[in-house]
């Protein structure tokens, strides 16, 4: 009998950063009317329900969960303009990933040191177990995978 082999171990961040990327993408493709996981409130749920590692951990990570909380943030508080701020994000994140040479000048604001860790810190708090802002929301003020202490 051969010995099997043994997978690498998965980095959660890098899991997270591909998870999000993908979800990112199919919110941004606007394909809320093929399944609603994919809409605003999809994203945001699982946004709220994710556990965010230390800016360190990744900066793409933190960059591209600052550009979109900050997003979220800004369509909340004009739902009207979704689709105008959806557009900008989108524009924002091909440049990230190095789809387009155009530089939103959007990009410095969201991504300045100060205005990214404050946006990076209201995420974390808000998707932290027993977060009031999740339940504002309507999803569980704790996830299954959470352990209460």
């Amino acid at each position: 009998m051969a010995a099997s082999k043994k997978s690498p171990p998965i980095d959660p961040v890098v899991s997270l950063e591909q998870r999000f990327i993908y979800r990112l993408s199919e919110y941004l493709a606007n394909r809320r009317n093929t399944d609603p996981e994919f809409s605003l409130p999809g994203l945001r749920g699982w946004m709220l329900s994710q556990t965010w590692p230390d800016p360190a951990a990744s900066q793409t990570l933190e960059c591209l969960a600052v550009l979109c909380w900050s997003a979220m943030c800004r369509m909340d508080a004009d739902a009207d303009r979704e689709d105008e701020i959806r557009h900008e994000l989108g524009m924002q994140f091909d440049y990230l990933e190095g789809r387009s040479n155009n530089r939103p000048a959007s990009l410095e604001r969201v991504l300045s040191p100060e205005s990214r860790a404050d946006t990076y810190a209201n995420l974390r708090q808000a998707s932290a177990p027993g977060s009031s802002r999740r339940e504002a929301l309507g999803l569980p003020r704790f996830n299954a995978s959470e352990k209460r202490s």
